[in-house]
């Protein structure tokens, strides 16, 4: 559920530069420690599901210019 959340908010984030300024100026830290300890599994749930873009908002946001990450 947390990382459904966070990637509802991630997509909010990527869709619009203004609102991915308030979402780190917010000290938002969570999408980043989520990222960090899920980023390895995600290539093997990716094929479970059979869904290759698996979490592809999170990844995304954290992988952006200006991020934290």
């Amino acid at each position: 559920m947390v990382i459904q959340l966070l990637g509802m908010g991630a997509g909010i984030v990527n869709a619009a530069l203004n609102q991915r300024r308030l979402f780190l100026k917010g000290g938002n830290g969570e999408l980043w420690v989520v990222w960090d300890r899920m980023r390895t599994i995600v290539p093997t749930w990716a094929a479970a599901f059979k869904n290759p873009p698996c979490f592809p908002e999170i990844e995304e946001a954290c992988k952006r210019p200006g991020s934290l990450a």
